[in-house]
């Protein structure tokens, strides 16, 4: 069709545009949990608390790494080592 454009990459001067089509889904995921919630949904959602901790593990997942590592470092020190130790000792004197 003459003078009709698809939705695409067009020319507008020297600068080109990527246009895109962007429709509204009819979901929308949960703040607080992650799961997909149908929008305008007559009955509210009621978050399962397993997939709340799920969900908060998942976002910090770059400050356990962290936690982890810095865990292993210490670990691998004498002060850590010696730490480590006397909690193997204390768990069998009270077992």
């Amino acid at each position: 069709m003459p003078g009709h454009r698809p939705f695409g990459l067009r020319r507008t001067g020297n600068l080109h545009v990527k246009e895109v089509a962007v429709f509204r889904s009819r979901f929308m995921p949960c703040p607080d949990c992650g799961e997909s919630v149908e929008r305008g949904e007559p009955t509210p959602h009621v978050c399962d608390p397993a997939r709340v901790v799920e969900f908060q593990m998942f976002g910090l997942r770059r400050e356990v790494d962290r936690l982890d590592d810095a865990l292993r470092e210490h670990l691998a020190t004498p002060s850590g080592r010696f730490e480590a130790w006397m909690a193997w000792h204390e768990v069998r004197r009270t077992s």
